[in-house]
């Protein structure tokens, strides 16, 4: 099957572009709150162990008020101030960008329905005014975004049940947009496994990172704590004095554990392992779902025409594909709103 965009009526293609548009918008919102609510991770993560340390260094090494006491001092509380200003001004409610996150998912998953005429377009032959009325919908704030997800009509009706319900009855479908195979496979489903997989190895990598950082400095703050305690317990320390060494082995000894959980903490926050795995299936999942379609496009090129029976295989491979896509989205949305991760 091909097609080119002049096979489309002129009324579609603005349609499908109200589509894009939209989608355009909730991304870039999507994106701008994410990026501040990792901002506020990080901050908040980095920026304890850093009071700490100026803290520390204060009490230790200039525990006398004058301007160096005092430059510290007001450095820890500068940095306290930050995290509390990104938290205050800078990110809003962690729902906030996860529901444009869910709102522009949806508008994406959008184009692909109309191509296909399947879910709220399986009827629709011309869809310029059913695009509309969901557009309406799903653009509108007062509607719940998870809402969306779920691949049923108004009146609680699945989409896979409305499909076979039409072939079982002989009743009128509209025929999916001659170029819909290829765009569907070249810019759905296969672009969703590569995206799932890149990201599958890209947190592990962070992940492991993390790990391996946290570790690291968890055995230096046993090290520093073991020579701490030698140098005690052998009389290295002499009472009222420090010498630089000693400071420093303070120092670090109170310093690095908080580090160390601040590794711990960001690793926790980016979730890598878990979403590692998750989009490792993910990845697993669309694979199948692509190889019954790389079959199904040779058989419309045996066909040479797109006879009911292929049609109705590939608009039931579109509604399988998009439903472990929703599932994946709904899986996120509740293990993100539940654990209240960045």
């Amino acid at each position: 099957m091909s097609g080119a965009a002049s096979n489309t009526p002129a009324i579609a293609d603005a349609e499908m572009q109200r589509i894009r548009t939209a989608f355009e918008k909730w991304d870039a919102i999507a994106l701008r709150d994410q990026r501040r609510q990792k901002r506020f991770g990080f901050f908040t993560a980095l920026l304890g162990p850093v009071a700490v340390l100026l803290l520390t260094v204060q009490i230790l090494a200039f525990p006398h008020a004058g301007p160096v006491a005092l430059t510290l001092i007001g450095l820890e509380l500068a940095s306290l101030m930050i995290v509390l200003s990104f938290g205050f001004f800078n990110i809003g409610s962690p729902d906030d960008w996860m529901r444009c996150r869910l709102r522009a998912e949806v508008l994406r998953r959008e184009r692909f329905l109309v191509l296909a005429r399947v879910g709220p377009y399986l009827t629709e032959s011309d869809p310029a005014h059913a695009i509309r009325r969901r557009l309406v919908m799903i653009d509108s704030d007062d509607t719940e975004p998870e809402d969306l997800l779920t691949l049923h009509d108004e009146k609680g009706r699945t989409w896979q049940g409305l499909l076979e319900d039409a072939r079982a009855g002989n009743s009128p479908v509209a025929s999916p947009d001659p170029n819909a195979v290829e765009v569907f496979y070249e810019e759905r489903l296969l672009d969703q496994k590569n995206w799932f997989s890149r990201k599958s190895s890209r947190f592990g990598r962070i992940d492991n990172r993390f790990e391996d950082v946290a570790k690291g400095v968890l055995i230096a703050a046993l090290a520093v704590a073991a020579w701490h305690l030698a140098a005690l317990y052998f009389g290295a320390h002499v009472e009222g004095e420090r010498s630089v060494s000693q400071l420093v082995t303070e120092i670090l000894a109170i310093v690095l554990p908080p580090v160390g959980a601040a590794a711990t903490g960001l690793q926790s926050v980016l979730e890598g392992r878990r979403l590692s795995r998750s989009y490792k299936d993910r990845a697993k999942k669309l694979t199948t779902l692509e190889s019954l379609l790389v079959k199904l496009q040779s058989e419309f090129t045996k066909s040479g025409a797109q006879t009911p029976e292929l049609e109705f295989q590939f608009k039931r491979l579109v509604i399988r594909t998009e439903e472990a896509l929703a599932s994946e989205l709904l899986q996120w949305w509740l293990l993100r709103r539940s654990g209240g991760s960045f």
